[in-house]
Formats: structure tokens, sequence, C-alpha cells
């Protein structure tokens, strides 16, 4: 079984079902058999014939072996990450096996889609949400040959908690629709903020805020979320990180990243920082607004002013005037540290001098030029470590 389910080479689809068909007695008692014969049926090529149908279908609806090493006997999860965690006992299960091979038919042969109508009907009974996850890969398989039968399938799950909807197949499938068809599964998403479950909250969150970019009747669902726990706010804030310049509508990230800088949940602050990670090279004289909002939060404080000292260094084009009151900023919280060639600030006061010169070339002739010159001033008086070759250099 495993050579069958694993072998690049073709077999053909007679011998495959002649040895599931030999196996399947002992796949009624042991998930290794029982998953073993999924694989290999999941690699038929041709027609389904009936045998190779009821064997999947009784692997995937009524096989008994449920239980998994990723949970204890209470049913906590022993995973660090609850999601993976669901999604790899369901693939460790003979159902959730039999469920990825009837998706990999599917997906090979549309026509399969009606070969297994039944199966699927009772398969969307199932409530284990290890198997549940696993189904997700059947919706998407038959979402892609027929859209709105796949949309009318994924309504009829049994989705518990809603932290099934943030499996990958599920959240995919969710994503996939925001564009054009956010009403058809706006239900679901606001099944996950509703959650009691926070990796359902984070991942509804950050659906609702990519939803944004597309339907601003999303709004409503971000406020919720705005509103609620902190796993809530550190999805908005993983979206808006994200999204922000490749965003039309940078305004509305802009105004959620400067509440969220300022959040009672270290996490959320840093996430939120790190949006200007995704700058590169690319310019950010057009977000004066937010690197002063940044500057004066929370984040900037504790921890955050690296990400925006880096970002201005890596930029390839002109410096907005604000790096003056970034820098400035700097001195005012990390001045004493930034004198002690020890400290990690020092290495950073390096840099950030050289900013301060590129901004005063960058603004020779408007206000903030002066402003680099107080600055260069303040530098030399705090005796800022490497502000001597930054001269030497901006000479040459």
């Amino acid at each position: 079984l495993r050579g069958l389910g694993t072998t690049e080479h073709a077999v053909p689809d007679e011998l495959r079902v002649a040895v599931c068909k030999g196996a399947f007695g002992n796949a009624r008692e042991d998930v290794e058999f029982g998953s073993g014969v999924a694989d290999v049926l999941g690699g038929l090529v041709g027609p389904v014939t009936d045998d190779a149908v009821e064997m999947l279908s009784w692997l995937a609806t009524e096989h008994p072996h449920l239980d998994s090493p990723f949970m204890r006997e209470d049913g906590e999860q022993l995973s660090a990450h609850p999601i993976r965690g669901i999604h790899t006992w369901g693939i460790n299960t003979a159902r959730g096996k039999a469920a990825g091979a009837v998706a990999k038919l599917i997906w090979r042969d549309a026509g399969h889609i009606n070969r297994f109508r039944s199966v699927i009907d009772t398969m969307l009974l199932e409530r284990h949400p290890g198997v549940v996850s696993c189904i997700g890969a059947v919706i998407v398989a038959v979402h892609y040959h027929d859209p709105e039968y796949g949309m009318r399938l994924l309504m009829r799950v049994h989705y518990g908690d809603g932290l099934v909807l943030a499996t990958p197949h599920f959240l995919g499938l969710l994503q996939a629709q925001l564009p054009g068809r956010f009403g058809d599964v706006r239900s679901l998403v606001q099944t996950m903020i509703a959650s009691d479950a926070r990796h359902a909250q984070r991942a509804g969150a950050q659906l609702a805020g990519l939803a944004v970019l597309y339907d601003q009747d999303a709004g409503d669902l971000v406020e919720e979320a705005m509103r609620g726990t902190a796993d809530h706010r550190l999805g908005i804030a993983r979206v808006a990180s994200s999204n922000l310049t490749g965003a039309d509508d940078r305004v509305w990230y802009e105004q959620h990243l400067t509440i969220l800088f300022d959040d009672t949940d270290d996490r959320v602050r840093g996430r939120a920082a790190s949006c200007f990670r995704e700058f590169r090279e690319r310019g950010l004289e057009a977000h004066g607004s937010l690197i002063e909002a940044f500057v004066a939060s929370r984040a900037f404080e504790q921890g955050g002013a690296e990400h925006i000292l880096r970002a201005l260094e890596r930029s390839r084009s002109r410096l907005p005037g604000v790096t003056c009151t970034v820098c400035e900023r700097f001195l005012d919280l990390f001045g004493d540290r930034a004198r002690d060639v020890r400290t990690a600030s020092a290495a950073v006061a390096i840099d950030m001098a050289k900013l301060v010169f590129r901004t005063y070339q960058n603004h020779q002739e408007d206000q903030w030029g002066e402003k680099a010159l107080d600055l260069i001033d303040r530098l030399c008086l705090d005796e800022v470590w490497g502000l001597r070759r930054q001269f030497e250099e901006f000479e040459r």
C-alpha cells in the first residue's frame, strides 16, 4: 500500500483497486491500512469503479479511528498552534486521508463530483474538527469546477466554535471569495470574529481587514474586531502592516495602524510597527503623518524605533523631512545608550547619523534643512558614536 501510494510510475487502476480490496478487511480495523488504501485510491487516473467509491465512502464517513497523538485525553491541544494541530490530527485519521483522496480525484476530473455526490453529502454531517478540516479540501476541489455548488457545500459544514474555518483549506477558500463575493461568506467571517477561540478571532479579523480592500461593507466587522480582544486586534494589525504599501486606500490602513501603535497589548504594537519593514527600498515621503504618529506612540518607545530607522536607511528615494523628528525622538529616549559603544543603541545611532546628513542634503532649501543642522549640533554635543566618520564622508 505504501509503495503504490507514493510511486511516481503509472500503475493500472485495476491493480490499485484489486490491492485495496485485498487490504480492505484490515483497513476496517487499522488506521494505517485505512490511510494506505485511501492514498492508493487517490491515485486512480481513470473512471472510478463502484468498488473504489464504496471503499472511499466507508473510509471517509465510518472509519472508527479518531484518536490523535496531538490531543490529550481531555481534548486539550498538545500543539502550540491549535490550527496546525487540528489539521495534522485530521490527516492522521483514515477519514481525513479518504477526504484527501476524494479531493484529488475531483481535482483530476470534474465528472467525479457526481460520482461522489452522495458521499460528500454524508461527509458534511461530520463533526470531528480534524476531519472537517480535511473535508475542506473536497469543497475547494468542487469549488474549482463548480463555484456555485462549492459555495453551497461550504455553507453546510459544521464549524463548531469557528476554529476549523481558520484551517488551511477553508481559510484559503474564504479569502478567495473576498474580491467580489464577500457577501456570500460574510456570515462565516462573522462567526470567526464572534468565536471564543483565539486563533479563530485572529483569522476572522484578518479576513475582515482584507475584505475592506474590495468591499466597504466589511468595515463594521473590522470595527467590531477593533473593539474586541487583543487577538482580534492582532489580526487587524497583521493585515494593515502587510498591505499598507500596496493598498489603494492606504488612508484606511494608516488610520488603524495609528490606533494600534498605542495598543495595550505588546504583540499588537509590535505587529503594527512591522509595517515599516514592507517599504524595502520604497520612499516614505507620502507617509509623513503615519511616521509622526508612530514616533509619538508606545510602539516606538518599546522597541519599535529600529523598524522605522531601518526603513529610512533602506530607502533609495528622497528622505522625508520627518526623518529629523524620528532621530530627535530616538535621542530623547535612548541618547544615553547611544553614546555607549557597548550597546545596540550605539550601532543604531551610527546609522541614524547617516540619515541626518542625508536628510540635510535632501532639504537644504526648506525648513527641514535647518532642523537637520540643529540635530547635527546635538549629535556633536552628545558625542554620539560614529559621528566624526559621517562628517568626513559628508565633506568628501
